[in-house]
């Protein structure tokens, strides 16, 4: 597979206290140049959109010499978030740079990304930057001191947006995890995934993701501190994994999950109300 790279980022929480709502983003401002173009009118003529189906950013170029099209397009793909898909909510937003519409403030940064609006195609050429945001659809992604939440990403050059698509159907459509030999050590070797919906009642899906096949516990606990429940003690395939908790016989309230596989560990909070 040629002409891609795959990142995995890794995020901590080095605080003491909960980061809530927590949304991930990612920039590219791709000024394709095709054959024939010289200079800095190379990148004016470039069009950008998302495609949803697929979750991926494109930038196009329209320039084509004797020979046809230029090197076509570059394209950002999100491979594995931080929770379950279903649960994430996806904002686009692409900025020309003669527009001086790009936000600046961190604020404004973060209304962007966690907006959930999709922008539509660039209404003309022009030198485009793209900004994709997800996070969870309700908000309730948090990120507990110390816990570590990662994401993958894909950029790869294509010749056309149909050849753009076929990259992501055929080579990226059922990636789950980055296994490099680089990969850093800080990242787990599983992720804990937010519960959803979340607060709940009285039921709620509970995902956790492994890279490899291992024996992991999934165990429920209330405010105190006290177990009050485990929802998962075996040994599990590589991939994604759903369990459903149900607080029925629960007061409400704030409850904590961990799951736990050797020293590996990592817990997140739900609430539950009635």
């Amino acid at each position: 597979m040629q002409n891609v790279i795959i990142l995995e980022y890794t995020v901590r929480n080095m605080g003491l206290e909960d980061l809530e709502d927590v949304h991930l983003a990612f920039f590219a401002d791709a000024d394709i140049v095709a054959q024939g173009e010289s200079g800095d009118a190379g990148s004016l003529d470039d069009g950008t959109y998302f495609d949803a189906e697929r979750k991926m950013m494109v930038t196009y170029d329209d320039y084509r010499d004797a020979d046809g099209p230029g090197p076509g397009v570059f394209a950002v793909k999100a491979l594995r978030p931080p929770i379950m898909w279903q649960n994430t909510e996806f904002s686009y937003r692409n900025f020309e740079r003669s527009s001086g519409g790009d936000p600046e403030t961190n604020a404004d940064k973060f209304l962007v990304i966690s907006s959930g609006d999709l922008d539509g195609p660039s209404r003309q050429l022009g030198d485009w930057r793209m900004l994709m945001g997800w996070g969870a659809a309700n908000g309730s992604l948090t990120l507990a001191p110390t816990e570590i939440m990662s994401f993958s990403v894909a950029m790869f050059a294509a010749a056309d947006t149909n050849d753009a698509k076929e990259i992501a159907d055929r080579f990226l459509g059922d990636f789950s995890y980055l296994d490099a030999p680089n990969r850093p050590s800080i990242a787990s070797e599983f992720t804990l995934h937010q519960n959803y919906p979340n607060p709940f009642n009285p039921t709620t899906t509970i995902g956790f993701s492994l890279a490899k096949a291992m024996t992991v516990r999934l165990t429920v606990y209330d405010g105190t501190g006290r177990e009050v429940g485990t929802l998962f003690d075996d040994r599990a395939e590589a991939g994604t994994h759903t369990v459903l908790f149900d607080g029925t016989a629960f007061a409400s309230g704030t409850y904590f999950y961990s799951l736990k596989s050797g020293r590996s560990y990592c817990a997140k909070k739900m609430i539950l109300i009635k």
